[in-house]
């Protein structure tokens, strides 16, 4: 019942969410055609990064509304032994901004169909930094979907002395594995927040945001053919996963978890002669518990498994400047996450996490859009480490990216070639397992785990674009095609699974301007 709840809030959401996307332009001048701008490398670049805060519409500050069909597909050896050894999906969005009687509003929908084969070691929505789970050797398909409905609204107030911005996001979730172990997840997630900034100066904003989001997800398992639920059946024996190298067999064929989290951030931001900067910091802390549940006399007996602390903080800084007909772009995006959690089967603390990620992005593109450079520079840490089992792995990476598009003008027709090489490069990675305590869980996905992420890999890359505006309308067609592939990959003797050789991606894309 509360999931066909969920779909009715969705639907009846829809209205509100295409007001943006559909609405007139009730506050400035209609235009006579589609502005290409909104294709171009530079105004994606701004799209995606100058915020991810409630007042984003507004820092944008342009109308639009844009809509996708998507189709994609990937495989290749290059993956770990929890990912899809093929996978296809279909995408579609449509999302957009207007001003509306004072309001900056800005809206969204998104639909994903993907279908995943062959994925082992897996029997949950997604992976993460969470250590609990479950899984067992079988590999199985899955079929999932998502449906994600967004919307933040501006109102400035006083003369835009002040700014108040509201966002909301609603996400459902179902994924099903359709040969044993079967099992059925559903998820939903609700988040808000809200952002105040205040003017200090000729185009300067200082301001503070907080915000909340909760999800819960179910899961249950089961068999078609009975002779796979014996514990004789090894390959269908469903395990509990607590962290690196812990587990146990499970007892239980449902599992809950919840996720609670708060937020805070400051946000400055400055727009003065050529110039737009935008600056935001955010932390988050949040808590997720992990149960099985069952019935018994009657009962629903709750079987609390452990809970899981994550502290997040994120920087996002954003800088813009127009020379002529040239624009130049930065964007400086840092996040360091620690977790923890306490297990009460082991009466305390066994799982720590760390992570740290930065990753500089500069882009030189013309006005109008037919020539774009783009640099990426990263550099990514993590640690993982497992008491109860005597396990604990790190890596350090750099990766770095190159990519270049040009376009041509034919008839009324817009042609446009992106092509990109980007590099991982390992700088170093240790793992440490003691020998008495190495398991199937150790030698199946703690080592190929470790391998694929101290890997070296390249990454060519190139897509093709077809662009044609109309009075009112805008078209494009799109082809992309990348691939990574293995360059060094550490072996281990014991590892069930080696990652290696390529992982290939291919992209269609339909998308109309309105």
């Amino acid at each position: 019942m509360k999931n066909t709840l969920r779909y009715c809030l969705l639907l009846l959401a829809l209205p509100l969410i295409s007001q943006p996307l559909m609405a007139e332009k009730m506050d400035s001048v209609a235009v006579d055609s589609v502005d290409s701008h909104f294709l171009s490398p530079a105004f994606q670049l701004k799209w995606l990064e100058i915020s991810a805060l409630p007042l984003h519409p507004y820092w944008v500050q342009e109308e639009f509304g844009r809509s996708q069909l998507a189709v994609t597909q990937q495989n290749g050896d290059f993956i770990t032994a929890q990912q899809a050894e093929q996978e296809s999906g279909i995408h579609v969005f449509s999302e957009g901004i207007r001003k509306v009687n004072g309001f900056w509003l800005e809206g969204g929908f998104s639909y994903r169909k993907v279908f995943s084969d062959s994925v082992g070691w897996n029997l949950s929505r997604e992976l993460s930094s969470n250590p609990y789970y479950l899984g067992n050797i079988k590999k199985g398909n899955w079929d999932k979907d998502y449906f994600d409905l967004y919307l933040k609204a501006v109102r400035p107030i006083a003369n835009e002395k002040l700014l108040l911005g509201i966002g909301i996001d609603y996400q459902l979730q179902q994924h099903a594995r359709y040969n044993d172990t079967r099992i059925l997840i559903n998820y939903y997630d609700l988040s808000w927040d809200v952002q105040l900034a205040y003017r200090i100066g000729q185009g300067q904003y200082i301001g503070l945001t907080a915000g909340l989001q909760n999800s819960d997800e179910k899961g249950g398992y089961r068999y078609y053919d009975d002779n796979n639920e014996s514990f004789g059946a090894e390959e269908y024996i469903v395990y509990n996963l607590y962290g690196l190298g812990s587990f146990d067999l499970v007892r239980r064929s449902r599992y809950y978890q919840d996720f609670h989290s708060k937020r805070f951030g400051a946000n400055y931001g400055i727009q003065k002669n050529h110039w737009r900067i935008n600056d935001e910091f955010t932390y988050s802390s949040s808590i997720s518990s992990y149960e099985f549940r069952y019935t018994s006399g009657g009962e629903i007996i709750i079987e609390n498994i452990g809970d899981y602390k994550l502290e997040a903080y994120h920087n996002r800084f954003y800088a813009e400047r127009s020379q002529s007909n040239w624009m130049h772009q930065m964007v400086l995006l840092t996040k360091v996450e620690k977790g923890k959690d306490f297990n009460n089967i082991f009466l305390g603390a066994n799982y720590f996490y760390n992570a740290f990620r930065q990753d500089l992005i500069y882009q030189l593109s013309t006005n109008p859009s037919r020539l774009s450079f783009t640099g990426k520079l990263g550099v990514e840490q993590v640690s993982k480490q497992d008491h109860n089992a005597s396990h604990a792995y790190d890596y350090t990476n750099i990766e770095m990216c190159l990519m270049a598009e040009k376009g041509w003008d034919k008839a009324d027709w817009v042609y446009k070639l992106n092509v990109g090489l980007g590099y991982r490069h390992n700088l170093n990675a240790n793992i440490d397992v003691n020998a008495q305590y190495e398991n199937i869980v150790s030698q199946s996905i703690v080592y190929p785990e470790w391998i694929y992420g101290s890997a070296d890999y390249l990454m060519p890359m190139v897509k093709m674009k077809l662009e044609k505006y109309l009075k009112k309308v805008g078209l494009q067609g799109s082809i992309g095609y990348k691939t990574s592939i293995a360059a060094q990959v550490r072996s281990m003797e014991a590892s069930l699974y080696t990652p290696d050789g390529r992982r290939d991606h291919i992209n269609l894309g339909i998308t109309i301007l309105h």
